[in-house]
């Protein structure tokens, strides 16, 4: 996993420690894989050529954008914390 500047290297580390160590491991699967195998729920596509790294955790959600480069490579673009989780609704 490959990050665009020092900004995204700072956005990662500033994720709780269980949601950054289950997004390297994503980012590891999909490195080996490519992202349509290794799919929803962890990942999903945003069209274009930006895709969606998506980890949750006891602290909440976390997403990252990237791209996915030759070579299996992936470049994170930008990661950060949801505000909060969607309730879920009992009816």
């Amino acid at each position: 996993m490959h990050t665009l500047n020092t900004t995204v290297d700072l956005e990662l580390e500033a994720l709780p420690a269980d949601i950054r160590s289950r997004f390297i491991r994503v980012s590891g699967l999909i490195e080996q894989f490519g992202p349509r195998d290794v799919g929803m729920p962890h990942i999903k596509s945003l069209g274009a050529k930006f895709w969606e790294i998506r980890i949750s955790g006891r602290d909440g959600i976390a997403r990252g954008i990237y791209i996915y480069a030759s070579g299996k490579k992936i470049i994170v673009l930008h990661v950060f914390m949801k505000k909060h989780r969607k309730p879920h609704l009992h009816l």
